[in-house]
């Protein structure tokens, strides 16, 4: 996708280069504070008792960890707040000049239930969600957020001592992309799972044509006829090449008009770090993830009639 890179962007850019200064001084200062601090404490830990300067090393060591902390995380803060006044700024233009008219809510996701309804996915105990987009691209429409689902685990110490945490079991990138046509059928695909962890009324296994693809994905579907008329080697093909581009793993859900894809990428995407020069080179990766509910849309061809025509069936 080509986005026009005019004045704003440059504006943007030297804001960016004199913040970006500030964070290198203070890093710098943070870290050799720390590394220092450090080597004092381990001198002084291995010659305490040994020798008299011992103390003393101790005593330097540590207000120089924590002042190099201090400086350290002020870095931070400054590319945490850089982060969200550019996303604010500029992720709006970049999905625009890719999409047109199109909604972005930096702080809103996909509903749950959304993702819920697939029966891919066990119900949170609790979740999060951020970077709401949604919009069209050839008469297809889509929406897709930043989620993370966590489930809660009690746990038992050796003394008997119960506690508890939240463990993190999808957190990644999750599209819905709806078509005229809608299909009575319905088609599951999860990327390494050998075996169902839900009930999924009238859904049975269906394996493909393709070893490579059977041995990477576990299919479902209550219609045979239909899942080979949706999983041609096109298909299976573009979904494969959706997957290799992505990490982690990958889950599909097709029913009624509606497509969905969630990726546990365990990776936060559409974040602008203070290092990444505000150019198109620099902007390639944000570019990239905006532009990949196009990409999909494309590659899937959910453009064609097979996912337009209004009619229901095949």
């Amino acid at each position: 996708m080509d986005i026009k890179f005019d004045e704003k962007f440059s504006v943007l850019e030297n804001s960016r280069l004199k913040s970006y200064e500030d964070y290198k001084k203070k890093m710098k200062v943070g870290t050799i504070l720390i590394v220092i601090g450090a080597l004092l404490l381990i001198i002084g830990f291995f010659a305490y008792g040994n020798s008299a300067i011992a103390p003393i090393l101790v005593f330097i060591g540590i207000p120089l960890v924590v002042v190099g902390s201090i400086f350290s995380g002020s870095a931070a803060k400054i590319n945490s707040d850089y982060s969200k006044k550019i996303k604010l700024t500029l992720l709006e233009k970049i999905i625009t000049e890719v999409y047109g008219k199109a909604n972005y809510q930096m702080n809103a996701h996909i509903g749950i239930n959304q993702m819920m309804k697939t029966g891919l996915y066990s119900r949170p105990d609790r979740y999060r969600g951020e970077d709401y987009i949604s919009g069209t691209f050839e008469n297809v429409n889509f929406e897709t957020s930043e989620l993370t689902l966590e489930r809660r685990v009690q746990h038992t110490d050796s003394k008997g001592h119960t506690y508890t945490t939240y463990e993190v079991y999808f957190s990644g990138q999750y599209f819905v992309f709806r078509f005229p046509r809608v299909f009575n059928q319905t088609i599951t695909i999860r990327e390494g799972l050998k075996f169902s962890l839900f009930n999924m009324d009238g859904l049975k296994k269906i394996e493909t044509e393709s070893m490579e693809f059977n041995k990477k994905f576990y299919t479902r579907a209550n219609d045979e006829q239909f899942f080979f008329y949706i999983m041609t080697p096109l298909f299976m093909e573009r979904l494969m090449k959706i997957e290799a581009g992505n990490k982690g793993s990958i889950a599909v859900y097709l029913h009624e008009n509606e497509l969905h894809i969630g990726i546990d990428s365990r990776k936060n995407k559409l974040e602008f770090s203070i290092k990444s020069p505000l150019t198109k080179e620099g902007l390639a990766p944000i570019i990239n993830d905006v532009s990949f509910m196009a990409r999909t849309i494309d590659d899937l061809r959910l453009s064609s009639n097979k996912f337009q025509l209004p009619e229901g069936g095949i």
